[in-house]
């Protein structure tokens, strides 16, 4: 190939060779354009539409919430509150019936002579009825006497109540006490014991009796002292006590003293 017929050929290669460079735009119309940005301001404009309403829907939501936890917290307080002024009442009220249905015991007036027993050569004693002054009957009643004589019968009487104060008596199990009833005389005296066989209460003197302590109690006055602390309980178990202390005056009148004449 002639030097001519190559320079010919390379011409007609160059010549056929393309090259592109650059980039192609294209721009969609303006309206176009337009209506695309107004349907986005739209949609973000109705998502925060929903967004607020939602937020709002929340807020209300969480007030009823709250408000319902309110409600609720009051009213149970007022029931627990009214729950508590219930029991309160139903306790009170309890106690209260319990008050006025305890047992109130006390003696009766000594004034049968068969009743006292004052002579040389034996102790002194006197049968003391009990009566139950409540609507409740006095359950377990036992309890203690004695009798003084002589100037200082009272002193001695104050030290023996002194002894005993508010304490309970001293467990006997051979002794389970007696039932008073209300409104009457708890049964026949007796001279066996101090309960025995229904509920009069025997006081006697530590000292036999010679004839001067006999004539110096019969013509004497308050130079005795009989003294008495029962105790008995209710149905509910709960324990009351009552003290009381007699004297004699010459005429045979045996007249509470001037203390110790209480009921608990």
């Amino acid at each position: 190939m002639t030097e001519q017929s190559k320079h010919r050929g390379q011409q007609q290669k160059d010549e056929a060779s393309c090259y592109v460079h650059g980039a192609i735009e294209a721009h969609p119309p303006k309206s176009l354009v337009d209506q695309h940005n107004a349907e986005r301001k739209e949609d973000a404009a109705t998502h925060d539409a929903e967004r607020k309403e939602d937020r709002r829907r929340e807020t209300h939501k969480l007030f009823l919430e709250i408000l319902t936890l309110m409600v609720l917290g009051i009213y149970t307080s007022i029931a627990i509150w009214q729950g508590y002024l219930t029991r309160k009442a139903i306790t009170n009220n309890a106690k209260q019936f319990q008050i006025d249905q305890r047992p109130y015991v006390w003696h009766s007036n000594v004034t049968d002579p068969a009743n006292v027993k004052i002579v040389a050569g034996q102790r002194m004693w006197i049968n003391i009825s009990l009566i139950n002054f409540g609507r409740a009957p006095a359950l377990k009643d036992r309890g203690i006497a004695r009798i003084f004589i002589g100037e200082n019968a009272i002193h001695d009487a104050d030290l023996w109540f002194a002894a005993y104060g508010e304490k309970a008596l001293p467990n006997d199990p051979n002794d389970t006490g007696i039932v008073v009833p209300p409104g009457i005389p708890s049964g026949e005296i007796t001279e066996k014991s101090a309960f025995g066989g229904g509920g009069y209460f025997t006081a006697m003197s530590d000292k036999v009796l010679t004839q001067d302590d006999a004539n110096y109690i019969l013509h004497s006055n308050e130079t005795v002292a009989i003294v008495v602390h029962t105790e008995y309980f209710d149905a509910y178990g709960t324990r009351y006590w009552s003290n009381f202390c007699l004297s004699r005056f010459d005429t045979g009148v045996f007249p509470n003293c001037q203390r110790h004449n209480e009921i608990h």
